[in-house]
């Protein structure tokens, strides 16, 4: 009996033994953790994207608006709140080549992309605000541009040309590197303007040749350009019924438009602040009487760029009738258009990056043609803007 109980503790204390060599062996033999960093795992991501895809750059950006107009031609003040959203995509087809393509809210209006907040909750309007190809011509200095395009030409102001004007047709841009710091940039377009099938197409001829001058805290920019308008005397008007200023005969324009323009800007700093002061003058050399000219002077101080940071701008400007065509000139000063004169203050605070808040105003008066009998105009915009 005792051997029989000594043999069973025998098996039992061997079988306890293995067992336990078979869990340490198990343990020995478990696979390390490795760790993978944050580069690795963007190196995958990154490897795992199409090519198309990464050759896509979206930008976009967002404006909420409230504004008040107080215009003596009427007997009430009005406010509206407004929105303006715009997106693009732009890619590099390949080494030359750039396709930008962008979508705006807004109307068919050319001088602007804002939707007025009405209409009972409707959904608003989408329209094609950019489609064009930028090809760089065997890197050479020359590209040629065409399609709907941002304006393919040096504006200090938007006396003449109103910011989200974007002409049609096409346009070739060269830049001669002169010396260190300094360049010539050169530019021409042929545009389409109204596409007449019984008749002669209104079209927009363009030349520009500026200067730019680049130093340590000191910018300056300088030139002149001619924007000359083919089929516009005796034609109706371009948009909405309305010349926008222009003097017109039996609806039709009166005058046909050659405008030449000179403008200059200098940059520089006034302590840790940028600083530019910018100037434009512009005269229609084929106008019928003398209200043929145009000109603005102003600065800005401050960039709102960085959280924190802001800026201020003040400008005045004078546009007669007939100095440039008053569709495609500023759509704010005055109510838009031709034949007025007056301030304008604007200020802006950055928020966060890429989020800003501020406001301007405008203190003006038109049908300055009249002589005494000018209007005041008064227009104040409050803005929160976000672009990505």
């Amino acid at each position: 009996m005792r051997c029989k109980i000594v043999r069973i503790l025998t098996i039992t204390l061997g079988m306890s033994t293995a067992a336990a060599f078979a869990a340490d062996a198990k343990e020995e033999v478990k696979p390390a953790t490795t760790a993978v960093s944050t580069e690795e795992v963007a190196t995958l991501i990154d490897e795992s994207v199409p090519a198309w895809v990464k050759a896509i750059t979206i930008k976009g950006d967002a404006r909420l608006r409230f504004e008040g107009i107080d215009d003596d031609a009427k007997d009430y003040t009005r406010t509206r709140a407004r929105v303006r959203a715009r997106i693009g995509a732009y890619a590099d087809a390949n080494e030359d080549v750039n396709v930008g393509i962008r979508l705006a809210s807004g109307s068919d209006d050319p001088a602007s992309s804002n939707q007025t907040l009405d209409g009972a909750f409707t959904s608003k309007a989408i329209w094609l605000d950019l489609a064009y190809v930028k090809w760089d011509i065997m890197s050479s200095g020359f590209d040629f541009i065409g399609g709907k395009m941002k304006k393919p030409f040096v504006c200090v102001s938007d006396l003449v040309w109103d910011g989200d004007v974007n002409p049609e047709g096409g346009a070739l841009t060269y830049t001669l590197d002169m010396a260190e710091g300094v360049d010539l940039g050169l530019n021409a377009g042929v545009f389409y303007i109204d596409e007449i099938k019984d008749g002669d197409d209104r079209m927009l001829y363009t030349g520009q040749a500026a200067f730019n001058y680049k130093a340590e805290g000191f910018t300056v920019v300088a030139g002149g350009s001619i924007y000359y308008y083919e089929n516009m005397k005796g034609y109706g008007p371009l948009y909405d019924d309305s010349f926008f200023g222009n003097s017109s005969v039996d609806d039709t324009f009166a005058d046909e438009f050659t405008t030449v323009e000179l403008f200059a800007s200098v940059g520089t700093k006034v302590g840790k602040l940028p600083l530019t002061v910018f100037g434009q003058y512009a005269t229609n050399t084929e106008a019928d009487d003398d209200d043929d000219t145009g000109f603005l002077i102003g600065a800005t101080l401050g960039k709102a760029k960085k959280q924190g940071e802001w800026q201020l701008g003040y400008d005045y400007r004078m546009l007669e009738k007939d100095a440039v065509v008053g569709v495609f000139a500023d759509s704010d000063s005055w109510g838009g258009g031709t034949d007025g004169q007056g301030h304008r203050i604007s200020a802006k605070y950055a928020i966060l990056k890429n989020w800003t808040f501020g406001g301007t105003l405008f203190v003006n008066e038109y049908d300055i043609a009249s002589g005494e009998d000018k209007t005041d105009y008064l227009r104040y915009q409050i803005d929160l803007a976000c672009k990505f």
